[in-house]
């Protein structure tokens, strides 16, 4: 997440900062840099994720 966070075009590098950006500088930048075409979906996913971890421990 860091790596993620230090390459995003924003001020600060936290998930903070990336949050901040604006909605279409945050999807151009999931897009480019993940599999994902937006923020959202990769939020989707992450938290589905975690929750099919959380269920199997």
């Amino acid at each position: 997440m860091a790596e993620f966070c230090t390459a995003c075009p924003c001020d600060d590098d936290t998930i903070g900062g990336v949050q901040r950006l604006s909605t279409d500088k945050r999807d151009a930048f999931v897009a480019r840099t993940t599999d994902f075409e937006a923020w959202t979906e990769m939020k989707q996913t992450a938290a589905t994720e975690d929750l099919v971890t959380l269920q199997n421990v």
